[in-house]
């Protein structure tokens, strides 16, 4: 059974390993995917400042930003009285996060690692050797008096294949090279593609409104017939 169990681990799609919310036996505790980006994250940018223990922990020597943020072991979600919670309401969480979205990031050349990723994501089996580009941006949307943050995946390979989001976004995933800068400039039909998804979104997010307005414009109404039977 042991045996039986680890072969169906091992072979399971990445996507059908989130929904059913297991692991290998080499996890010791489960992190959702907002917490495993977090550590990925902080991983990155506390590089040389932080030792690493595991995927859901690390020991901070130093602190590269000002602030009251304390030296320490740090756990996610914390298992020790001594440790530290990390979150991402933390300061120190707060402070990875700003500096890694206020940088300059130019265009480069990535050379995705599939070999090395633990665990099997369907979607890019077909794309191992090819080549192709990959754009991120940040779609800032104000309704409704509160802004909504959404993020934007296009991408396409040298032979013009469009890809869909969910594969533009597993790519992401996986562990990578900067090989060199990129002189030239990413395809017209990536601009077309998060153009349309950024129409895509406002949709979306006009027809909730709209359903939002409805059910608060039917409690006027019967407020006001209320209001009516009462005078």
């Amino acid at each position: 059974m042991t045996q039986t169990r680890r072969k169906l681990l091992e072979n399971f799609d990445d996507e059908v390993r989130e929904k059913l919310r297991i692991r290998d036996e080499k996890s010791k505790a489960f992190l959702d995917h907002h917490e495993r980006l977090l550590m990925q994250l902080t991983r990155h940018e506390l590089n040389g400042h932080a030792e690493f223990a595991d995927h859901s922990s690390f020991r901070l020597k130093s602190c590269p930003f000002p602030g009251d943020i304390p030296i320490g072991l740090y756990e996610l979600p914390r298992r020790s009285g001594e440790a530290h919670l990390y979150r991402l309401a933390h300061p120190l969480a707060e402070a990875i996060l700003a500096q890694a979205k206020d940088r300059n990031l130019s265009a480069s050349e990535v050379r995705f690692d599939y070999s090395s990723h633990d665990g099997k994501v369907s979607l890019l089996q077909p794309l191992v050797g090819k080549a192709g580009w990959l754009t991120l941006s940040l779609f800032t949307v104000e309704s409704l008096d509160q802004a909504e943050d959404y993020l934007i995946f296009a991408a396409s390979t040298d032979n013009g294949q469009v890809l869909e989001e969910e594969t533009a976004r597993r790519l992401l995933s996986l562990s990578g090279k900067v090989e060199s800068g990129v002189l030239n400039v990413p395809p017209n039909q990536l601009a077309t593609v998060t153009k349309s998804q950024q129409t895509a979104i406002q949709h979306r997010i006009t027809e909730r409104n709209a359903q939002f307005f409805e059910a608060e414009a039917d409690k006027l109404e019967g407020w006001s017939d209320d209001l009516k039977l009462g005078l």
